[in-house]
């Protein structure tokens, strides 16, 4: 029997962890073997437990962790391991590796950019590992693969794209007051919505600053925030907030494990970053056909301005709250900023094309 295991560094939330679980339980479906190896509890293995997907944890601390890297290969042949499917940095270098010592063919798959900064300690020779043991390297927007191309070692020959996908039926449900009554919000008030754990390239800073802009201008204006966070990052926002007097207009509401109501709850989507790969909450609320207004951050591979979205200059919270004042204000813009972003999702951005995509490439390096 064909078994692939799928190796992961991270216990999510969040976009890759989700696409991480869905093709653990696609390479079930298709009749092979199915075995997740991850780093400790949390959210990716109470998934991964949900779906049924067997899981083995072993933590991999440090920057090249020996024992871990044997242990891996002692698990690789006592288990028969066909393929290997790996995601982020730190994972594919062990993958690639453990691959090269026992000839079983790996597929790593890059999700951001933050994975080809500079600053990465090591890069260049994590990177010639991967080109060393990895037979294909998946990229998840053609920008991404441009950087690997242009920043690292990796063989062009190669790389391959292959869009993050979405059920897009469960992301297509009606607008509800769910959230609105929740929060307690009057009617008249717009509910601006952002999705994503709290962290540095999300820039949140930015988005709390266009919240206050618009309050500044007489906009009655909420925004809530799905996402885990904790530490330096939220005690910045919780600071600026209190600083100006925005405390009641900005909801964080921690980690929300039904997206597409949190998603059918709010009026637009705002997205903020300085730094994105395919954020899946992006096609999450093109599914929900929801007027976006987003940074220029990566996402403008998924999103066309001014056909899917408003996209603006990353770090300009005035140029994003006028966005979102177009949005706010403008009802034509809205339902075919809308409808398009819909229509882009069901024809490049569904699970089902995504583990097509996948599931070709394991057929194919199996033989």
């Amino acid at each position: 029997m064909k078994t692939v295991l799928h190796i992961i560094d991270t216990t999510g939330p969040g976009g890759a962890e989700t696409v991480f679980a869905e093709l653990a339980t696609a390479a079930a479906e298709s009749g092979r073997g199915s075995l997740a190896l991850i780093r400790g509890p949390g959210w990716v293995m109470d998934e991964l437990q949900r779906r049924g997907i067997e899981t083995i944890v072993l933590d991999c601390k440090g920057s090249l962790n020996i024992r871990f890297l044997l242990s891996l290969v002692s698990l690789i042949r006592r288990r028969k391991i066909t393929l290997i499917h790996s995601h982020l940095l730190g994972s594919n270098v062990y993958a690639s590796l453990a691959g090269w010592l026992t000839r079983v063919p790996v597929i790593s798959t890059f999700h951001g950019s933050v994975d080809v900064q500079g600053r990465e300690r090591f890069l260049a020779a994590k990177f010639g590992s991967i080109n060393l043991g990895s037979r294909v390297v998946v990229a998840v927007t053609e920008r991404l693969s441009r950087d690997l191309r242009e920043r690292t070692p990796i063989s062009a020959k190669k790389l391959q794209v292959i869009y993050n996908g979405i059920d897009t039926e469960r992301f297509s449900l009606p607008k509800n007051r769910i959230l609105r009554e929740r929060l307690g919000l009057p009617d008249g008030a717009l509910l601006v919505g952002a999705l994503g754990n709290i962290r540095a390239a999300k820039d949140y800073m930015v988005a709390v600053q266009a919240i206050a802009i618009l309050r500044q201008r007489g906009v009655d204006v909420h925004l809530a925030i799905a996402g885990q966070g904790s530490g330096p990052l939220k005690d910045e926002l919780d600071a600026f907030c209190l600083k100006e007097g925005i405390t009641d207009r900005i909801h964080l509401l921690g980690f929300v494990d039904d997206a597409p109501m949190f998603l059918a709850g709010i009026d637009l989507f705002m997205l903020s970053s300085s730094s994105e790969g395919h954020p899946l909450a992006i096609t999450q609320a093109m599914s929900m056909a929801l007027p976006i207004a987003a940074t220029l951050c990566g996402v403008e591979e998924v999103l066309q301005a001014g056909e899917d979205a408003l996209l603006v200059e990353p770090k300009s919270p005035e140029k994003l709250a006028d966005a979102l004042q177009t949005l706010a204000f403008d009802k034509g813009v809205c339902e075919r900023l809308g409808a398009q972003a819909r229509e882009s999702v069901l024809k490049r951005y569904s699970l089902k094309t995504m583990k097509a995509g996948y599931l070709g490439l394991y057929q194919k390096l199996e033989k």
